[in-house]
């Protein structure tokens, strides 16, 4: 397999950029060059550990708006009413997974699993808050 190597620049204390490994084989107009360019980042995303940052899993700020939010409002010491805001909030997109590489769209849930695994995954759809 060739690798395409593609620079991304992380914002922290400290702009940094970031070389990550891609498929080659795929191009902008290919549904599968996004889908490894997300895996790509992510994976360097958990990398990071001595960071000091939370992930926010899009899904489950869907699924369970306030809850997701009151974690959010509780790390950045806010005071919101997380039901208004979380009304603004729209259902999950249903799964459609067609025209994806097969082993890129597995190698894609198994990076998706270890982030909501993650310590630095702010709330997770179980209703569990994570400091």
């Amino acid at each position: 397999m060739k690798w395409r190597i593609i620079r991304i620049c992380l914002y922290t204390d400290h702009a940094k950029s970031v070389k990550l490994q891609m498929d080659k084989s795929y191009t902008p107009d290919d549904l599968n060059y996004w889908l490894d360019y997300w895996n790509a980042v992510y994976r360097h995303v958990l990398a990071q550990s001595k960071l000091r940052f939370y992930l926010v899993n899009h899904d489950g700020l869907r699924a369970e708006p306030a809850g997701t939010l009151d974690a959010i409002f509780a790390v950045l010491g806010v005071q919101a009413d997380s039901t208004v805001l979380g009304q603004q909030i729209a259902d999950p997109d249903t799964n459609n997974n067609d025209g994806f590489c097969p082993d890129l769209l597995r190698r894609a849930e198994i990076t998706h699993r270890a982030l909501l695994g993650s310590p630095k995954n702010l709330y997770s759809p179980t209703g569990i808050f994570r400091s």
